[in-house]
């Protein structure tokens, strides 16, 4: 009888493993069926964003216009030419260059204004430090201030004694670096087809 029920015990045991093996296979395939449907949707939704981004960038209007480079020299030897982002409406005018990392050499962004201007500029929400070249109507240099970031207010206020027409900004130390110095002059012609190499707002 002790033998009969050691064997029943043994095969009960064996039962047991296998139903055992069994659910461990079950709960990994489960899991992997799982992961699968979580990659899916994951991709559904990149999908969906990555189509709302492009759409965003075909459709954002003057702000990514007004970005379209534009090529600057000032009128004296041995400077380099300078590779600008034109800021050429309000909205653009108030982004300027926040949330930007850092600039490529000779980059910046040329702020151009209607007509003459006397109020300030500031660096809210801008990461890196930055030089502003302040420039009359004639694209003459009448001031360059250096301006550090601002990460929260109050924020402080930057203005040239002069009203100005084009700001140009430029990373902390360039104007220094290339010697371009106040009286020095841009490019009538690049300034004055600033805006109108932009394309219409839609």
């Amino acid at each position: 009888t002790g033998g009969k029920t050691g064997a029943s015990a043994h095969r009960g045991l064996i039962l047991a493993s296998k139903e055992s093996k069994q659910q461990r296979l079950l709960t990994a395939v489960e899991k992997r069926a799982l992961k699968a449907d979580k990659r899916r949707v994951l991709y559904r939704s990149m999908k969906r964003l990555l189509g709302t981004a492009l759409l965003s960038l075909l459709f954002a209007g003057p702000l990514l216009a007004n970005s379209r480079p534009l090529t600057l020299q000032f009128n004296a030897a041995n400077t380099p030419s300078v590779w600008a982002e034109t800021a050429c409406d309000a909205r653009s005018w108030q982004r300027g260059l926040q949330y930007r990392d850092r600039l490529m050499p000779n980059h910046g962004m040329l702020f151009v204004f209607p007509r003459l201007q006397d109020g300030p500029f500031w660096m809210k929400d801008t990461r890196i430090p930055l030089d502003a070249g302040f420039l009359d109507a004639q694209g003459r240099l009448l001031d360059v201030i250096t301006m550090p970031p601002c990460r929260r207010d109050p924020c402080p206020l930057y203005a040239p004694d002069s009203a100005y027409r084009y700001v140009l900004e430029m990373r902390a130390g360039w104007f220094a670096d290339t010697k371009i110095r106040p009286g020095m002059q841009l490019s009538t012609k690049a300034l004055e087809h600033a805006c109108s190499r932009t394309r219409a707002a839609p």
